[in-house]
C-alpha cells in the first residue's frame, strides 16, 4: 500500500515538472504586408527554454497553393537563454515557385509551433497613362506619358510596351523611377475608326525572365480624311439626243469609298458653266444632252474639301433639222448643233422640188406651199430619212414652194416698197409746203432748246398686275396679327433674262407679251398676281379661290405657263429664260374694302422663289405640294434635292372642268 501511494506521487510530480522545462518560440512581424516577386522578406525569431535544449528549427512558407520549407537548422538553447535568429527569404521564382496570394510563415522548434502575420505575394504592376488628344488624323504625332508602380508601392524601373494591334504599331520604352513616355506617328493609310492603345509595363529578373507585369488601355479615334476624287464616265463621247451618265467617287486615306456632297460643275467648250450643283458621291447621275448642245470637249469638275478632279468628254457634231407643217406653211428648223447645209426634197402630192438649206443652229425657214385648190400629201426627205407630214389643203394656180422670208424682195414686195416710197414722198411735200407758207411777224424768234426731261426708269409691270412691295415691318406685323392664317398654294415664275428682254422691246415686237399671256391665264383662275423684280408671284388662297385645296389648280397653272413659254421659245428668236416653282405653306391674309394684303409666314415665299431659281425651264414642286398631290400628279424626283419635276396630271376626274377650260384656251 505504501509503495502504490509512492508511485502515484511520482506520477503527479512529473506532470507538474514536465511543462516547466518546455522550450518557447516567438516569431516577429514581417517587414511589409505586400511583396512583389524579387523582393527580400526579413523575419526575426526568438528561441527560449528553461533548460538546455537542442532541436531542429523548421521554417515554412504557407500559401494557398500549399507550403514549402524555406529554412531548417539545429539550434542549441541554454537554460534560461533567449536566442535571436534572423531569416531572409528572397521572393524569387526559383525559391517560391508559383506561390502567390495570401501567405504566412510557419515556424516549428521541437514541439513548439508559431505563425507569423499574413502577407501577400504578387507579380502585379499598376499602370496608368495619358494620351495628348482623343481624335487624330493620319500622319499626326501621338504622345503618351504615364507611370508604373509595383503593388508593394515601389516605383518601377523596367520597361513598357505600347501596342495598337489593329494597325500593327508597337513601341518599347524604358520606365525609370516609375515614369515613361512614348511618341509615334499614325500611318497615313490608317482606316478611320476607333482603336485600343494598350500599355504593358514589366520587370525582368536576373535570369532575364519577366517577374512582375501590369497593363492598361485607352481609346483613340482616327478621322476620315478625303484623299482622292474620281470621275467615272461610261463613255468619253456621245451623240446629242442621248443620256450621259456619270458618277463621282470619293476615296479616303485607306482607299475606302466616302459618301459626301460633291460640288460639281459641267462646263461647255467655251468654258461657260452649263450646270453647277451638289451631288452625292457614289450615286449615278444623268444629264440629257439635247440635240442642239454645242459640239466639242465639255468638262466635268468635281471638288470636295479642297480635293479636285477634272475630266473631259466629247459631244459629237450632230446635223439634224425638224420639219413641221402648219396649214399651208412648212417650218424647217435646225435642231442640231452644227450648220445645216444640205439640199432637201419637198414633195406636194407627188411633185418634188429641191431646196438648198443653209440654217445656223436654232435658225428657221418658212416656206409657203401652193397648189391648185385641193388636199395634198406633203412629205420631206433629207436624203437619209423621209418625213411624211400629213395632208394640207392648198390653194393657188400652180404647185409652188416659196420662202416666206423672200416675199419682201419678190414682185409683191417691190410693189409694196414702191407704194410706201410714194406715200412717204407725199408726206414730205405736204410738210414742206406748210413750212413755206408759215410767216413770221416781228423779230425772228429765238430758238429755245428744251431741257431734257429727267425720268426714272420703272420696271415693266404687266397691265392688270400689281407691283409687289415688301411691307414695312410694322405693316407686316399688322397683317400677321389681324390677318387670317390660311394654307395657300404659291406659283413663282422667275424671268432669268428680264433685262435682255426689256432691251429688245420695240413697237412691233415685245417678247414679254407671252409672259403676260401666261399670267392672265392664272388671273382667270382667281389667283392674285404680284411682280417682285424678275419674279412673278401667283397666290392661290382659299379666301380668294373659294376652294380649300388649291395645290392641283396651282400645278395646272404652272404647267400651262410652262407650255406657253416653251411654245414662245420654239418659234421666237428672242428666247425667254425662265424657272417655275410650286409650293404650299401658311400665309396671313387681310382684306379691306375688297383689297387683299398678304404676309408670308415662315419661309413660304422664300421656298417658292428657290424652286423657280433651281428650275431650268420646267415646272418644279416642293415636298409639301408633292405630299398633297400624291397619286394625282406624275413627277420625277430631282436627285440630291427635295424638289420634284412635274410631268403630267394623272388623276383628272376631280379637275376635268378646270383642265377642259385650260385645253380650250390652249386651242384658242
Amino acid at each position: 500500500m505504501k509503495r502504490g501511494l509512492s508511485n502515484l506521487g511520482i506520477i503527479l510530480l512529473a506532470s507538474f515538472i514536465i511543462p516547466a522545462v518546455s522550450a518557447e518560440i516567438f516569431v516577429g512581424q514581417t517587414d511589409s504586408s505586400v511583396y512583389n516577386v524579387g523582393d527580400m522578406l526579413k523575419l526575426n525569431m526568438t528561441l527560449s527554454s528553461n533548460i538546455k535544449r537542442v532541436d531542429f528549427l523548421s521554417v515554412s512558407l504557407v500559401c494557398n497553393e500549399g507550403n514549402k520549407e524555406i529554412y531548417k537548422s539545429i539550434h542549441t538553447v541554454q537554460a534560461g537563454e533567449q536566442k535571436q535568429i534572423s531569416i531572409e527569404l528572397g521572393i524569387e521564382p526559383l525559391i517560391i515557385g508559383s506561390f502567390k496570394g495570401e501567405c504566412f510563415i510557419d515556424s516549428v522548434y521541437g514541439s513548439e509551433n508559431e505563425k507569423s502575420r499574413g502577407f501577400e505575394i504578387t507579380d502585379k504592376i499598376n499602370v496608368e497613362f495619358n494620351i495628348d488628344g482623343v481624335v487624330f488624323s493620319p500622319k499626326d504625332k501621338l504622345k503618351i506619358s504615364g507611370n508604373a508602380v509595383k503593388l508593394n508601392g515601389q516605383q518601377l524601373n523596367g520597361f513598357v510596351k505600347i501596342d495598337i494591334n489593329e494597325i500593327n504599331l508597337s513601341i518599347n520604352e524604358r520606365v525609370t523611377d516609375g515614369k515613361f513616355e512614348a511618341n509615334f506617328v499614325i500611318p497615313d493609310n490608317t482606316v478611320p475608326g476607333s482603336y485600343d492603345i494598350k500599355a504593358k509595363a514589366y520587370e525582368k529578373g536576373d535570369s532575364g525572365n519577366i517577374i512582375n507585369h501590369g497593363d492598361n488601355a485607352n481609346v483613340i479615334r482616327i478621322k476620315q480624311i478625303i484623299k482622292g476624287v474620281y470621275i467615272d464616265l461610261n463613255n468619253m463621247s456621245l451623240v446629242p439626243g442621248n443620256e450621259f451618265p456619270y458618277t463621282i467617287i470619293v476615296y479616303d486615306q485607306a482607299g475606302e469609298r466616302v459618301v459626301g456632297d460633291v460640288e460639281t460643275v459641267i462646263s461647255k467648250p467655251d468654258k461657260s458653266i452649263f450646270l453647277k450643283k451638289l451631288i452625292k458621291s457614289g450615286i449615278p447621275n444623268i444629264i440629257f444632252v439635247e440635240s442642239n448642245y454645242t459640239p466639242g470637249y465639255w468638262g466635268i469638275d468635281a471638288k470636295i474639301e479642297g480635293i479636285q478632279e477634272s475630266k473631259l468628254f466629247l459631244v459629237e457634231e450632230f446635223e439634224k433639222a425638224s420639219f413641221l407643217l402648219d396649214n399651208n406653211t412648212l417650218i424647217v428648223e435646225n435642231i442640231g448643233n452644227v450648220l445645216y447645209d444640205k439640199p432637201v426634197e419637198i414633195s406636194i402630192g407627188g411633185v418634188t422640188e429641191v431646196k438648198n438649206l443653209n440654217l445656223g443652229v436654232g435658225e428657221k425657214k418658212l416656206f409657203r406651199l401652193g397648189a391648185p385648190n385641193g388636199e395634198y400629201e406633203i412629205s420631206v426627205s433629207d436624203g437619209r430619212n423621209a418625213h411624211n407630214l400629213g395632208k394640207a389643203f392648198l390653194t393657188g394656180r400652180t404647185i409652188g414652194i416659196d420662202e416666206i422670208g423672200n416675199v419682201v424682195f419678190g414682185k409683191i414686195g417691190i410693189f409694196i416698197w414702191s407704194l410706201l416710197i410714194v406715200i412717204l414722198i407725199i408726206i414730205v411735200l405736204v410738210l414742206i409746203r406748210k413750212i413755206i407758207k408759215r410767216s413770221y411777224v416781228g423779230k425772228i424768234p429765238k430758238i429755245i432748246v428744251p431741257l431734257k426731261k429727267i425720268t426714272t426708269q420703272q420696271p415693266l409691270v404687266p397691265v392688270g398686275f400689281k407691283q409687289f412691295n415688301k411691307p414695312e415691318t410694322s405693316a407686316m406685323a399688322t397683317v400677321v396679327d389681324r390677318g387670317i392664317k390660311q394654307e395657300a398654294a404659291i406659283v413663282t415664275l422667275k424671268i432669268k433674262n428680264l433685262d435682255a428682254l426689256q432691251k429688245v422691246i420695240s413697237y412691233d415686237y415685245n417678247p414679254l407679251e407671252d409672259i403676260d399671256k401666261s399670267l392672265l391665264e392664272a388671273k382667270s383662275a382667281s389667283a392674285k398676281i404680284y411682280v417682285d423684280g424678275d419674279y412673278r408671284i401667283l397666290i392661290f388662297a382659299p379666301m380668294i379661290t373659294k376652294t380649300q385645296n388649291n395645290e392641283i389648280g396651282a400645278v395646272i397653272i404652272a404647267k400651262e405657263i410652262e407650255s406657253i413659254l416653251i411654245g414662245h421659245n420654239k418659234f421666237s428668236p428672242q428666247k425667254i429664260g425662265f424657272g417655275i416653282g410650286v409650293h404650299s405653306g401658311e400665309m396671313a391674309i387681310e382684306t379691306h374694302e375688297g383689297k387683299f394684303r398678304f404676309a408670308s409666314l415662315g419661309n413660304t415665299i422664300a421656298i417658292a422663289k428657290r424652286l423657280a431659281e433651281q428650275s431650268q425651264g420646267e415646272a418644279l414642286m416642293s415636298e409639301a405640294v408633292h405630299k398633297k398631290t400624291l397619286g394625282k400628279v406624275k413627277v420625277d424626283k430631282i436627285t440630291g434635292t427635295g424638289f420634284w419635276k412635274i410631268k403630267k396630271i394623272t388623276d383628272r376626274t376631280e379637275y376635268e372642268d378646270f383642265i377642259q377650260r385650260f385645253l380650250n384656251r390652249q386651242r384658242r
